[in-house]
């Protein structure tokens, strides 16, 4: 798409949702608490729904197999592989 026809729509889609924006403001003017109200409540459900979505869909930490972790068992010098037979 050419620069000047990119600019062209840009410039009309921008005066367009300005428009939109200032005629819902000049209509909803004289409910500004109720719609504060309303985006609270949009707000606290969108930082619930991000820390939900953080913790619990992306799944418990993964840990190696068996009761000691790698760090502790690098820091006592422990020199075994995990893929050695015991």
């Amino acid at each position: 798409m050419p620069l000047i026809q990119f600019l062209a729509f840009d410039a009309t889609v921008a005066m367009f949702w300005s428009a939109t924006y200032a005629a819902l403001g000049y209509i909803f003017s004289n409910q500004l608490d109720r719609v504060a109200a309303h985006v609270a409540w949009v707000g606290a459900f969108v930082a619930f729904a991000a820390v939900f979505s953080i913790r619990f869909l992306h799944g418990p930490e993964v840990r190696p197999p068996g009761n000691v972790s790698c760090a502790s068992s690098i820091s006592r010098g422990s020199r075994q592989n995990s893929y050695e037979a015991r």
